[in-house]
C-alpha cells in the first residue's frame, strides 16, 4: 500500500495527498467478509512526534478530516480526526511482521510513498510541523501467518462472532432493524466494538463526526448465548500397530544340590501404564505384553 502526494510548495495542506494505493492481501485472507472498524485520532496528530495507529491486528484503509482550517479545503495534519481500519474477519490481533519506513525523502516530491511489497499501512508519524511533507515515517505490516488454531472453546467462540458479525447485522437490516452500524460506519456490520459474547455498534463520538438520526443512541447489538459444543463426527486415520522388542526383565539359574527334590518360589511383578493421546487427525493404539519363561534343567549323577 502506498500514498501518493502532488508536489511539494512551501505551503504543503493535505489536500496535496491526492490518492492512496490498495492492495489485496495473500491467501488465506483474500476471500473473507471484511470487519471494519474507526479509530479515534482526534488528538493523536495534534501534537510534534506523535503517531497514530490503527488498533492492533487492523490495517489502515481511510482517513476522515475535519474542516477547521482556513481555507476550510487545504486542512493539516492535525486535521485528521479519525481512521477507517480494517481487517479480515478471521485474521487474528496480531501481525506477522512489522517496520517503520522513513518516508521523509519521499514526501518531499510528487510521487507515492509505499509500504514494502507484501506489507500493509497500520500507522502514520508526525514529525515538527502540520504541513503534509512532516508526514516522516510509516509503520508497515505483514499479516499473520495463519489463522488462529482452533483448539480452546474461547477461539472457537471467537472465530463463529468474527465471521457472522457481518451476516447477522445484515439479516438484522433485512428483517427491518434501524441503526445496524455504528456511528461512523458507511455500510451495515461495520463499526461494532466486542465485549464479551456481545458485538454492539459503537455509539461514541470523534470531533467534527457525530451521531446523527432519529434514535441514533440506539444501536444493533448482537448477543451470543448458550455456547453448546458438541463432538459430531470422529475420523479415524490409519491404523498403526508398533511392534515393540522383547524386554528381559531377570533371570538367574537354580541348582538343586540336594539328594530329594526341592520346592522354590519364584515371584517377579512388572508394572506397565500406558497413556494414550488422541489427537484430531491421529488415533493410535498399543499393545504391550508382559511375558514369563522358564528354563528347568536337569542334571543326573
Amino acid at each position: 500500500l502506498g500514498l501518493n502526494r502532488w508536489k511539494h510548495y512551501w505551503d504543503d495542506p493535505l489536500a496535496h495527498l491526492e490518492g492512496v494505493e490498495c492492495c489485496q492481501p495473500i491467501a488465506p485472507w483474500n476471500n473473507v467478509e471484511q470487519q471494519v472498524v474507526y479509530d479515534d485520532w482526534t488528538y493523536a496528530l495534534d501534537n510534534d512526534y506523535s503517531w497514530a495507529f490503527c488498533r492492533v491486528g487492523y490495517f489502515l484503509q481511510g482517513l476522515y478530516r475535519s474542516n477547521q482550517a482556513f481555507p476550510p479545503y487545504k486542512g493539516y495534519l492535525f486535521n485528521i480526526e479519525h481512521a477507517r481500519c480494517t481487517k479480515p474477519a478471521t485474521h487474528p490481533l496480531n501481525y506477522g511482521s512489522c517496520q517503520d519506513i522513513d518516508i521523509a525523502y519521499c514526501m518531499t516530491q510528487q510521487g507515492k510513498c509505499f509500504c514494502p511489497a507484501g506489507s500493509f499501512l497500520t500507522g502514520i508519524y508526525r514529525a515538527d510541523g502540520d504541513d503534509l511533507y512532516f508526514l516522516k515515517k510509516i509503520r508497515c505490516c505483514t499479516v499473520a501467518s495463519n489463522a488462529l488454531v482452533m483448539d480452546e472453546k474461547s477461539k472457537i467462540q471467537t472465530r463463529i462472532m468474527d465471521t457472522t458479525l457481518w451476516n447477522m447485522a445484515t439479516l438484522a437490516h433485512y428483517l427491518g432493524y434501524g441503526w445496524c452500524y455504528g456511528c461512523h460506519g458507511m455500510a451495515v456490520g461495520e463499526d461494532f466494538n466486542r465485549n464479551g459474547d456481545t458485538w454492539a455498534a459503537d455509539t461514541s463520538t470523534f470531533w467534527g463526526s457525530w451521531c446523527e438520526g432519529d434514535k441514533n443512541g440506539e444501536r444493533l447489538n448482537l448477543v451470543f448465548g448458550d455456547w453448546g459444543f458438541a463432538v459430531k463426527e470422529i475420523i479415524y486415520g490409519e491404523s498403526v500397530i508398533e511392534d515393540l522388542q522383547a524386554e528381559t526383565v531377570d533371570s538367574g539359574v537354580l541348582y538343586n544340590r540336594a539328594s530329594s527334590p526341592v520346592t522354590e518360589s519364584i515371584s517377579r511383578s512388572k508394572t506397565i501404564q500406558e497413556t494414550i493421546t488422541h489427537s484430531t487427525t491421529s488415533t493410535f493404539s498399543n499393545s504391550h505384553e508382559l511375558g514369563i519363561e522358564l528354563k528347568e534343567r536337569a542334571n543326573m549323577e
